[in-house]
Parts: C-alpha cells; sequence; structure tokens
C-alpha cells in the first residue's frame, strides 16, 4: 500500500509540474501584455498629458507586472533598467529584445513626435509577438500537461 501511494505521488509531481510550465507560459503571455499596455500608456501620456516619464510610470499599474516585481524596479530606475533586470521575464527573441532595449534606452531623449513614432514601431512589434504568443498557447499548453503526465506514467512504470 505505501508503495502504490509513492508511486502515486510521484506521478502527481511531474502531472504538476506539466501544469507548472503551462501556467509559467500563461504568465510570460500577460507580462507581454503588461509590456503593451504600458508602450501604450507611454505615449498617450506623452501625447496628449505632456506627463514626465516618472508620472507615467508610477500611475501605470498592471498586476502581471506588478506580481514579477517589473513594476517596482521600472519606478525606481527607469524602464532601460528595469527592462534589463527582467528580459528574460517577457520570453521574446532576441531581436525583440534588443528593439525594446534600444526603445528603452531612447526613451524620453528624443523629442516628441520620433518619440511617439517609435512608440508605434515598438507596439506593433510587440503586438505581433503577443499575436503569435497566443495563437501557440493552446498547443503549447496541451503539450506541457501531456509531457508531465506521460513522464509521470513513465516513470511509475520504470519504479514497479
Amino acid at each position: 500500500m505505501l508503495k502504490f501511494a509513492a508511486l502515486l505521488l510521484i506521478f502527481f509531481c511531474f502531472a504538476l509540474g506539466g501544469n507548472a510550465m503551462a501556467n509559467a507560459e500563461r504568465e510570460r503571455i500577460a507580462r507581454g501584455d503588461g509590456m503593451i499596455l504600458l508602450i501604450r500608456s507611454i505615449r498617450q501620456g506623452a501625447a496628449y498629458f505632456r506627463q514626465p516619464l516618472g508620472e507615467i510610470f508610477d500611475s501605470f499599474s498592471c498586476p502581471a507586472l506588478e506580481k514579477s516585481g517589473f513594476l517596482k524596479t521600472l519606478c525606481e530606475r527607469g524602464l532601460a533598467e528595469a527592462f534589463s533586470a527582467f528580459q528574460n521575464e517577457f520570453g521574446y527573441d532576441s531581436f525583440t529584445e534588443h528593439r525594446l532595449s534600444d526603445f528603452a534606452a531612447a526613451l524620453g531623449k528624443l523629442p516628441l513626435e520620433e518619440q511617439l513614432l517609435s512608440c508605434d514601431r515598438i507596439l506593433a512589434l510587440l503586438e505581433e509577438k503577443a499575436a503569435e504568443a497566443k495563437a501557440a498557447f493552446p498547443k503549447k499548453n496541451k503539450l506541457y500537461r501531456t509531457l508531465g503526465m506521460t513522464l509521470g506514467v513513465g516513470v511509475v512504470i520504470l519504479l514497479l
């Protein structure tokens, strides 16, 4: 009986591991959506209200970015340093990371019209990447969950 309980526990651990990987992917997508909202907020604050970046960052709120600690770093050190510290949390490819890093470094240093154009360009790129990630999520979700359960069954069979 004890052996059966241990094998069942092992199976559930692997199944929960697959579930955790699927949830991590879901959170990565939510952080990407939060970055899009942040850039839109920057664009709106600059274009319509002529707000300084500090005020825009302080007034911005996004649960996914707040949970990861990104917003705290953003308010303390700015977008360039916050993205540099948390770039792995977003799951972007190297091209997108480079473009976003360049955008963040130039933020607040360009004339208003160029800044707005820069916001529009990075928004287009991030929205494209978000759409790709959302389209791929159902397959990845199923893969991670199935992989966790399959590995669990495999280990249980090996231990029998």
